[in-house]
């Protein structure tokens, strides 16, 4: 080390390092060098305590930031380090287990299932109750769940209606037996077997602890409660145990995560000291203080401020748009002006809530030749239901195509299985003809070989795929790609797993993915109408090949780094110069789902992905919301997010609207003032001036005292209910409402009114 540990550390970061007590918590706070604490603590443990590497156990999440922590230690420690301990918790455990397995019925050489691994598994267990691999995925994520959490059958709590809930919990102990007949062990096996042995107090439970003498654990908000209980029960004996982690920056719960786990490991160990880094390398002092005002009403966090020595830094951008399409072009516009002010394009984050909303940004920023990368997803006509959706179209164009037909044989799941398919694909070899005329042809696929049951279900698929073609014969498009996504029964099967959980919230956005590709569609026909252009399927699915055809060509060559698009949840532990925020809009950033706006742990952890998204920029930050979005081709209206309203209008940046196009301005969050023509007593502060007409004439003769805390209202959605709370003033002000039948909503004031008044 080049410099001693009062130079290269702040104060805060210096009592972290130097700390000797037993149980250390410290609550590092976004960009507040908490990797460069744990390594200078370890450095520290060695160089002055004089403790022995190999006594040292470091814990973190990924295998890239274990490799980047043992980098550290190296540089620090170059040659005395031999003997350390850096992995993550799975790999960690698998070592454990390799060496002290047989206490648990484990060979030295037990295999590790992965996720596919353990989806077949249930598949097999299922048998004849299987409707195929997407129902043995949703099971599997149920039975993974519940394992992460250490539950066993009976302590789930399953709903009568909740299928894949009620199967799991039926195959939970069957999973495990047959992991067990087999030698194997899933990703939550790894972490439940080492808690078996440790809980059962044996030899190897005391081998373990009398090796790991100091435990350090790092992302400790994304724990589960199974990994928890091992830090406890690891940390207990151990000389020292020190977590570090944020539970402001826990966005995990649909994995197992459990922000409370800090504070949980405050209570389990009572003598812990608390440390707190606060101070940010990373930010302007205005992104945090944007941070900082977002996550101040969650509640139950422990409190920080995050700030900076650095620069103020410029004001935050907050831009509304008339509709999607708009944003997405005011996404790449944000994108163009941070590169122009000299940002390298790899350094520019596009960031949203779901994977489906790439889709207009990818198509701008191709016909503007900006090369970009998604990350933490795939592009978004390479996402498999997009695929299969676009396989259906182009069989409706074209069935001589074998492969979207393979593609699409068996999805969604109807039972034709691999047997059938390689008979199917042996007798059009053997006939040389494409598989849809053997499939179509009576004699050439009963000569195929195929039993009774799988023959009639081959032919239902061969009526499916003629009917579909002949529905979407001379259709627009977008017309064209709902009957598709319908009749071929994807949004069906999507549809039924939808719901709580880690696979609902796959299947969600699976169907988000295909109601984006229905919208592209719908897009199209409005821009091939106003050309005069041909607006069918086949005119769309070469506009589509063609698009796809740019995005490869266009990250190749000098000077072409690409910008960034991905979603909050994968940019966690990333940063960089300039950060676009898209999307914030009531029910999709916070998002609904789930029932997720009126549920306070939901909320709570939507905010933290809001602030960890906010916290990813170094010096530029964006946020854009749609007054409309489409889904499924309709129109729908949206409300800005609450998020935006948490925002000091002090933070954002004053932007006046050209004169000549007030509905396709960009805005602040505090426009120029105005008055509602007949109403010069009436003055509007905020209005957004892209809707600011609509929004004069929805003023014209309304009541602007609006209905009280108390007051009985009645909504045309979730019809009666009280007023709770009030949100800001007038019309477009907003109430919390106790609704009879729908429990606790917020709405605009104006599309209530009060029982008993004349209504609508």
């Amino acid at each position: 080390m080049s410099q001693p540990l009062e130079q290269a550390l702040n104060p805060q970061q210096l009592a972290a390092v130097l700390d000797e007590s037993h149980a250390l918590c410290i609550l590092a706070g976004a960009g507040s060098g908490k990797t460069r604490v744990i390594t200078y603590r370890i450095y520290d443990m060695v160089r002055r305590r004089g403790i022995a590497p190999g006594s040292i156990l470091a814990v973190t999440f990924t295998n890239k930031a274990a490799r980047e922590m043992r980098e550290r230690v190296d540089r620090l420690l170059p040659g005395a380090g031999r003997g350390l301990t850096v992995a993550t918790f799975h790999s960690a455990c698998a070592r454990l287990l390799r060496e002290h397995g047989a206490a648990v019925g484990l060979s030295p050489g037990f295999t590790i299932y992965d996720e596919e691994d353990s989806a077949r598994l249930v598949e097999q267990l299922l048998g004849s109750r299987s409707e195929g691999r997407l129902e043995a995925r949703a099971i599997y994520r149920r039975i993974e769940q519940a394992r992460n959490d250490g539950l066993g059958p009976e302590a789930m709590v399953i709903s009568e209606f909740d299928l894949p809930g009620r199967r799991a919990r039926e195959l939970l102990e069957p999973y495990a037996a047959a992991l067990r007949r087999a030698d194997g062990c899933d990703f939550a096996g790894l972490l439940l077997e080492v808690l078996r042995l440790l809980e059962a107090g044996a030899e190897p439970a005391r081998a373990i602890a009398a090796r790991f003498r100091h435990l350090l654990v790092d992302e400790y908000q994304d724990t589960n409660r199974v990994q928890a209980r091992l830090v406890h029960i690891l940390g207990r004996p151990a000389d020292s145990v020190t977590v570090v982690g944020d539970d402001d920056q826990s966005i995990y719960a649909w994995r197992g995560a459990c922000a409370d786990n800090l504070m949980d490991f405050m209570r389990a160990f009572p003598s812990a000291r608390l440390v707190r880094l606060e101070q940010n390398y990373r930010s302007t002092q205005t992104i945090l203080e944007v941070a900082n005002a977002v996550i101040a009403p969650n509640p139950g966090r422990i409190p920080k401020r995050l700030f900076t020595r650095g620069d103020r830094g410029a004001s935050l951008r907050i831009l509304g748009t008339p509709d999607d399409r708009a944003e997405a072009q005011t996404v790449a516009d944000e994108v163009d002006r941070a590169v122009r002010a000299g940002v390298a394009p790899d350094q520019v984050a596009v960031l949203y809530r779901t994977n489906a909303q790439s889709r207009p940004i990818e198509e701008v920023l191709r016909r503007r030749r900006r090369p970009y990368r998604v990350v933490g997803g795939v592009r978004f006509y390479d996402r498999k239901e997009v695929k299969d959706l676009v396989a259906y179209l182009r069989l409706c164009v074209n069935p001589r195509s074998d492969v979207d037909l393979l593609r699409v044989l068996n999805t969604p799941a109807r039972g034709i299985g691999d047997t059938t398919r390689g008979l199917l694909v042996d007798a059009g070899r053997a006939q040389r003809r494409p598989l849809f005329e053997v499939l179509a042809d009576g004699e050439r696929l009963a000569a195929a070989g195929l039993k009774t049951a799988a023959l009639a279900r081959v032919r239902a698929f061969v009526d499916l795929l003629r009917g579909l073609a002949e529905e979407v014969s001379g259709v627009p498009a977008d017309a064209a790609a709902h009957l598709a996504a319908q009749r071929s029964g994807l949004l069906g099967a999507l549809e039924q797993v939808a719901g709580p959980g880690l696979a609902g919230a796959e299947a969600a956005d699976r169907l988000q993915n295909i109601g984006a590709l229905v919208s592209a569609a719908h897009d199209f026909v409005a821009e091939a109408r106003a050309g005069g252009q041909p607006d069918d399927v086949a005119a769309f699915l070469e506009a589509a090949a063609l698009a796809t055809d740019v995005e490869s060509v266009s990250e190749e060559g000098p000077g072409s780094a690409p910008v960034t698009l991905m979603t909050l949840h994968a940019a966690k532990g990333l940063e960089f110069d300039a950060v676009v925020m898209c999307g914030l809009e009531e029910g999709l950033f916070p998002q609904a789902r789930d029932g997720g706006l009126d549920d306070a742990e939901r909320l709570a952890e939507e905010r933290r992905l809001c602030y960890v998204g906010i916290t990813r920029a170094r010096r530029q930050l964006s946020l854009t919301y749609a007054r409309a979005r489409q889904t499924f081709g309709e129109t729908h209206r949206c409300q800005r997010s609450r998020f935006l309203e948490d925002i000091p209008a002090r933070l954002v940046e004053r932007r006046q609207p050209p004169p000549a196009a007030p509905t396709a301005v960009r805005y602040g969050s505090r426009p120029p003032r105005a008055t509602v023509p007949g109403r010069p007593d009436v003055v509007l502060d905020e209005i957004d001036m892209d809707f600011a007409a609509d929004f004069v004439d929805d003023l014209r003769g309304c009541d602007f005292a609006g209905p009280e805390v108390g007051a009985r209202v009645r909504h045309a959605t979730f019809g009666r209910g009280q007023v709770t709370a009030r949100e800001g003033s007038g019309p477009n002000g907003r109430l919390v409402i106790r609704f009879e039948g729908c429990g606790i909503k917020r709405v605009v004031a104006k599309y209530v009114t009060l029982v008993g008044s004349a209504e609508p």
